[in-house]
């Protein structure tokens, strides 16, 4: 068939993997026009397997990543779901034109040099540091400096992290570089430091073009305790859409609360851990000129349609009291919300810092193992 080489392409796209091949093989012309998979844009890695995807094809392989990234050249977005050898990290470096990344925040509990560098794409637009569903929260998946850094260089318009403790020098140092290209903090599901809220909103409120901000239950939640001063900078910021946790019910605060919102705003996410009086809650946001949510305080799994059965990262998660519980334990409401937790947290980063600098330097760049991703002893 004399058919144009789009025609073909489009073709090609709705066409499953035996079919890819069988087609390929017809003549030269073909067989060098799809040498490479130009529509796959995606790709899921877990251990050995990888899932990858396009407008159309959705397709699991345990292929060497590396023939992967050769024939799929336009790889843009990069799912991560649990730790991956030093090798398979090594390839996904390589890829110079990620937008889209997504990492467990597991990743996080030692300082890895691989990690660091896959952090290293100019031209990465939204990061996901996400819970994995079978892992608890820790005081040790802590965002150290040097990701820090590396973050806040980035063109990043979205930053969603859960399971992650935030301290407040490090959520300085990403707004203070990301304060004109940010557009979206999604932390509700991040361990922050109840005393040093000064510190954090003071940083929030860098972000110029923010539209959409979910407050951690530890930096600050609704209850009978007096509102922060300082939580006034929130109507200085053209969000669209916040997100709260009311530990308690108090009407005069959750007045004043809606005093101090921006007038952009169009959407009020309520979560909250016992069932809603909607006669009392109504009676509250009757004249809000924004939608309001109340929503349930459950883990949340979304399924991508193009993973196919394939993510175990956490779409939706929130970081509550008590902040340090283990499987089994109770959470109820009179666990008090506002608690200096850091006082539980070891610090060591001055350390810490000083170990990345002496093993990025001790490393080989040409070392390549099968080994699982080598780190620090931090912990």
């Amino acid at each position: 068939m004399n058919l144009s080489d789009d025609v073909w392409n489009d073709i090609f796209a709705h066409l499953d993997v035996e079919s890819r091949h069988k087609i390929s093989q017809l003549n030269k012309r073909l067989c060098s026009l799809f040498a490479y998979w130009n529509d796959i844009t995606m790709i899921s890695l877990k251990g050995e397997s990888a899932h990858i995807a396009g407008d159309y094809l959705r397709y699991s392989t345990k292929c060497p990543l590396k023939v992967i990234l050769k024939r799929c050249p336009n790889i843009n977005t990069v799912t991560v779901q649990n730790a991956l050898s030093e090798k398979r990290l090594r390839y996904l470096e390589k890829i110079d034109h990620i937008t889209d990344l997504s990492i467990p925040s597991c990743l996080l509990h030692l300082y890895a040099p691989s990690i660091d560098r896959l952090l290293c794409q100019s031209r990465l637009k939204q990061l996901h540091i996400l819970q994995r569903y079978d892992n608890i929260k820790t005081f040790q998946n802590m965002l150290r400096m040097p990701y820090a850094i590396r973050i806040s260089t980035l063109p990043l318009t979205i930053l969603e992290m859960s399971g992650v403790v935030l301290k407040g020098n490090i959520l300085k140092v990403l707004c203070e570089g990301l304060r004109v290209t940010l557009q979206e903090l999604l932390i509700c599901g991040s361990l922050c430091n109840s005393p040093d809220f000064d510190e954090y909103i003071t940083a929030i409120a860098l972000l110029s073009n923010l539209k959409v901000l979910e407050m951690p239950p530890s930096l600050f939640s609704l209850c009978h305790r007096k509102i922060p001063k300082k939580l006034v900078v929130l109507g200085q910021l053209p969000l669209q859409r916040f997100s709260i946790y009311i530990h308690y019910y108090n009407a005069p605060n959750i007045a004043l609360l809606l005093n101090l919102l921006p007038k952009t705003l169009k959407e009020l996410i309520v979560f909250r851990t016992t069932e809603f009086d909607s006669s009392i809650w109504e009676k509250d946001f009757a004249n809000a000129t924004f939608k309001v949510y109340f929503c349930h305080l459950n883990d949340i799994l979304v399924e991508p349609d193009w993973m196919c059965g394939n993510n175990e990262l956490l779409t939706h998660t929130l970081w509550l009291p008590p902040y340090n519980y283990s499987y089994g334990s109770q959470r109820f409401d009179p666990v008090e919300w506002y608690e200096n937790v850091f006082e539980q947290i070891k610090d060591d980063d001055e350390w810490s810092n000083v170990e990345v600098l002496r093993t990025a330097l001790e490393r080989s760049e040409t070392e390549i193992t099968d080994q699982l991703t080598l780190t620090t002893a931090a912990w």
